[in-house]
């Protein structure tokens, strides 16, 4: 947006954060997000070690990073933090993720246990974990990711059996079988089940949805905040920078477009066919590790079926 070229160089100074995020607040051993840089020093074992908060779970933008840094460590995290994502909607089939998420002694993540960090709800879907519904659902709202698909059809499909399509009666709280632990609506519960709405084959939903968060009146600060991002998300107004030199992902023919030709063409030079040949190897490296492979042509078909 800004460029690098002026008194601040952008870039480099996004990097730097990059690599320290990375390297302060991943478990690298686990692939999970950590609680904070104050958990960096904790061992393997510890309660805290592996423990993670999900409304950290901002996976649109570790494959940005992964592609800005050249960095496929961010690419691990992002298939690692899908791994949890998926368990949870396999498990409990709703969608709902609790505030903290810890591995226990067999090596499952599972939610957190009461006052792990802040209070009795920290294994409950309450006030961190109320921002998972935007937050992941917009990994396929901007990069068509079929597991953040998967986790806003459960939740869809969930809230608007437990609300009776009644957007009122969403409650500020859940356990992650589903069971309210309030008995009270609050904005910044409703507002991020409009981004999940926005998934697709829920519009009578969305659309109560969209009126009640309108309609609103004023709210504190953290709803009032939730909302907006959300709302520019439901308006398809939310920035997502590209470099005016940035190969479209995937069009290795370079004709402008990713199709199935470019799946074609890829195949072809992997298979080492004699007519093989590509304009732009490095818009197929959808796993960003200066390589072709198999796995970016998996990769490759997977945006299109997503995109389809």
């Amino acid at each position: 947006v800004w460029g690098s070229d002026g008194a601040i160089n952008y870039k480099q100074a996004a990097l730097a954060v990059m690599e320290d995020i990375m390297t302060y607040e991943v478990n690298q051993t686990d692939w999970v997000l950590q609680l904070g840089d104050w958990a960096h020093n904790t061992r393997e074992g510890d309660t805290y070690y592996a423990a993670t908060r999900s409304s950290d779970f901002i996976v649109q933008y570790m494959p940005v990073f992964a592609e800005a840094s050249g960095d496929t460590r961010w690419t691990t995290l992002y298939e690692s933090t899908y791994r949890i994502i998926n368990q949870m909607v396999d498990t409990y089939g709703t969608g709902i993720l609790p505030d903290f998420i810890v591995k226990d002694s067999n090596g499952k993540f599972v939610p957190a246990s009461a006052n792990l960090l802040e209070s009795e709800h920290d294994g409950n879907f309450y006030y961190n974990a109320c921002r998972t519904p935007w937050r992941i659902s917009m990994d396929y709202l901007v990069n068509g990711n079929a597991d953040a698909l998967k986790f806003a059809n459960a939740l869809n499909g969930f809230i608007t059996r437990k609300t009776g399509g009644d957007p009122a009666q969403i409650m500020a709280g859940y356990t992650p079988a589903g069971e309210a632990v309030s008995d009270w609506n609050d904005l910044c519960f409703d507002a991020p089940f409009l981004v999940a709405a926005a998934c697709g084959g829920y519009d009578t939903w969305h659309n109560s949805l969209r009126s009640m968060i309108l309609d609103y009146g004023e709210d504190v600060y953290f709803g009032d905040t939730i909302t907006m991002l959300c709302l520019i998300v439901d308006d398809n107004a939310w920035i997502v920078p590209t470099g005016a030199d940035q190969p479209v992902r995937g069009d290795v023919n370079q004709d402008g477009a990713c199709t199935a030709a470019d799946v074609i063409a890829l195949q072809k030079w992997l298979l080492h066919t004699p007519d093989a040949s590509l304009a732009d190897w490095k818009a197929g490296d959808l796993c960003p590790d200066g390589k072709l492979n198999a796995m970016d042509l998996c990769l490759l078909k997977r945006e299109l079926l997503n995109s389809a």
